[in-house]
């Protein structure tokens, strides 16, 4: 089998795998949640202040509390419900079921002030009571905006064998302290998983403790910890290589190479010199060269882009095919052990794409791309889009800009710095070598803008602004 063939292989494995896989709608800031349908949920982060019913939800949820909309914690030593009151406090690591009454989907999101957790959190269960008495269960959740894998939860107790090493769920399941598998909620029926399944953002499930828990003293699911999603501040250094063979001796923080046609070994080299490795893919057009193309069918395909033959613009109104596609990238992303995306070409509405799209359409994808990413534990950076990175600079990590200062435009991404967000950017040079970096370096080092000076090619050469003035 040739490496080609192979990597073809991997795409459709991905897409069976995704396909095979229960969908939530959820990433670091949204949760899709339907109208007139239970949800079993947990907070993936907590607001720097009041963590309540009515900080977290009440700017999402239109009508009234109790009657449009409501939540419910249980009680495991009572085995009963609780109704939460508008004012009731809410903890991470908790599950509590929710149902909203709208006539519509809504999205959830948590508050602006939020800080999404990376210690590695206990979350302390109640053992079922009397002697033979059958298991206690407990709601509890994904504390987490990235996605936790069930192999890493442990089960750590007060005494016994688990309270001096560690005890994983099939462990603890054997020593009877706790069933093997959890239980989440899809909205229409339960689902047990187990240790190869992956919790995703939002996501709360049952617990089952058994009798015994009772012998142990307390008994606590440890969740791992997450090293957290890549967010760089202003002023992070940088090399674009996206042709050529990929230079590794620039002493930068973040390399931003080609998903497909970046060696695993060149990644693996980058990690090893400490480099994050950004992995960069066009997802707002189809490329006719790449492993996947087969996957784009042609109602999908639009005009061909300006100055690129090989490449037409995308659909994005179909959000759920693309959604599909763009999400497997991200796993070959993740699988190739990149620490984050560049999705390209995400501005479409404002070139002729040969559809009809709105700035609300664009807005609807670029969220989905985002929130997508952060639910593989992926940074993800805005590029260009000049228009809409007011509104979409709560949704990205980082933003990526070419030719700001040739067209006037960097002034949108103060917003970016505001919020300790790197802006990375390029001028390119032009075709007989002119266009001098002293023409835009020093303002972009005074902006704390993180630039270089590039060949349209995005090959090797380079000149970086914070070492060249």
């Amino acid at each position: 089998m040739t490496g080609v063939q192979a990597r073809k292989l991997f795409f459709i494995l991905i897409m069976l795998w995704v396909s095979a896989t229960p969908a939530f709608a959820s990433g670091l800031i949204e949760y899709k949640l339907p109208d007139n349908q239970w949800r079993l949920i947990s907070l993936p982060a907590g607001p720097q202040e009041a963590l309540t019913v009515k900080a977290v939800f009440s700017d999402d949820i239109p009508g009234v509390y109790r009657k449009h909309w409501i939540l419910y914690s249980y009680h495991s030593a009572e085995k009963s419900y609780q109704e939460l009151g508008y004012e009731a406090p809410l903890s991470q690591g908790k599950g509590y079921w929710i149902i909203q009454k709208t006539g519509h989907i809504v999205s959830l999101d948590m508050p602006e002030n939020s800080v999404a957790t990376k210690e590695a959190l206990p979350f302390d269960l109640v053992p079922p009571e009397g002697e033979h008495g059958s298991p206690q269960w407990n709601l509890s959740g994904n504390p987490y905006s990235v996605e936790t894998r069930l192999s890493d939860i442990s089960v750590k107790t007060e005494s016994g064998i688990c309270s001096h090493q560690t005890c994983n769920l099939e462990k603890a399941n054997s020593e009877n302290i706790l069933y093997k598998n959890l239980w989440r909620y899809d909205g229409t029926r339960y689902e047990a998983i187990s240790v190869e399944h992956t919790m995703a953002p939002w996501e709360g499930f049952w617990t089952a403790v058994l009798a015994g828990a009772r012998d142990v003293g307390k008994v606590s699911l440890f969740f791992p910890g997450s090293k957290g999603i890549w967010q760089p501040a202003p002023g992070a250094s940088w090399q674009w290589q996206l042709s050529g063979r990929i230079d590794t001796s620039f002493n930068v923080d973040m390399y931003d190479v080609d998903l497909f046609e970046t060696p695993q070994r060149v990644i693996d080299q980058l990690h090893a010199k400490d480099r994050v490795v950004i992995c960069y893919f066009s997802a707002g057009s189809y490329e006719s060269n790449r492993e996947d193309a087969a996957l784009f069918t042609p109602s999908l395909l639009g005009k061909v882009l300006d100055d690129y033959p090989d490449e037409k613009w995308l659909d994005i109104r179909q959000m759920e095919s693309l959604k599909f596609i763009m999400s497997g990238r991200m796993d070959l992303a993740k699988s190739k052990k990149c620490d984050g995306i560049e999705p390209d070409n995400i501005d479409a509405y404002t070139n002729n794409s040969g559809f009809p799209l709105t700035a609300q359409d664009q807005l609807n994808y670029n969220t989905m791309l985002a929130n997508e990413a952060h639910k593989r534990g992926l940074s993800v950076g805005l590029k260009n889009d000049i228009d809409q990175v007011d509104v979409l600079q709560r949704h990205f990590d980082w933003a990526l800009n070419e030719q700001c200062f040739q067209y006037g435009e960097c002034n949108v991404y103060d917003g970016f710095i505001a919020a300790n967000k790197a802006v990375f950017g390029v001028e390119y040079i032009d075709e007989d070598g002119s266009g001098q970096p002293d023409s835009f370096c020093p303002l972009a080092n005074q902006k704390h803008f993180s630039w270089l000076q590039k060949r349209l090619a995005l090959d090797t050469w380079r000149v970086d602004c914070q070492t060249a003035f």
